[in-house]
């Protein structure tokens, strides 16, 4: 299960698909839009927009194991993967982009109201770009296919 979050605009592609959804999700702060994520999902991909004020996008996936325990896969952060960007570049969404030196490590975003968002983990931390940029695009490759089964190892 996907949760995130996003101050103010949100836009979520998954393996380069735009994700519908519900109204009042896109363009509500304080709103906490879930998505379901298969195994096969490969990337994770966000534009968030800030209208003004604090900025920041918080997002993580959980997975629920056999036993009905739930295990946050990941969860946004400053040192957690995620690779950011203040430019939409083409096919910025999808797997197989190559990133270019546009695409740095987040910093901390500036709302930690977010980090309180219904659904989204204790462990979440609000990301941006820039503290100056009003647009910010970020992306992470997973794999829940091979986290699931790593768990089951014994």
């Amino acid at each position: 299960m996907l949760a995130v979050g996003c101050d103010d605009i949100l836009t979520v592609y998954l393996d380069g698909v735009k994700w519908s959804l519900r109204s009042g999700e896109t363009d509500v702060w304080k709103q906490t839009s879930i998505i379901g994520v298969t195994e096969s999902t490969k990337i994770l991909a966000f534009h968030c927009k800030d209208n003004s004020g604090g900025y920041g996008l918080i997002a993580s996936v959980e997975v629920k194991m056999w036993n009905g325990e739930r295990v946050v896969y990941t969860a946004t952060g400053v040192n957690t993967g995620w690779r950011c960007s203040g430019a939409e570049e083409s096919g910025w969404e999808k797997p197989g982009f190559q990133e270019t030196s546009n695409w740095k490590q987040p910093i901390k975003g500036n709302n930690g109201d977010l980090n309180v968002l219904n659904g989204i983990a204790k462990q979440a931390d609000a990301i941006w770009w820039k503290s100056s940029s009003r647009n910010v695009f970020c992306r992470k490759e997973i794999n829940i296919e091979s986290f699931v089964k790593s768990m089951y190892t014994f």
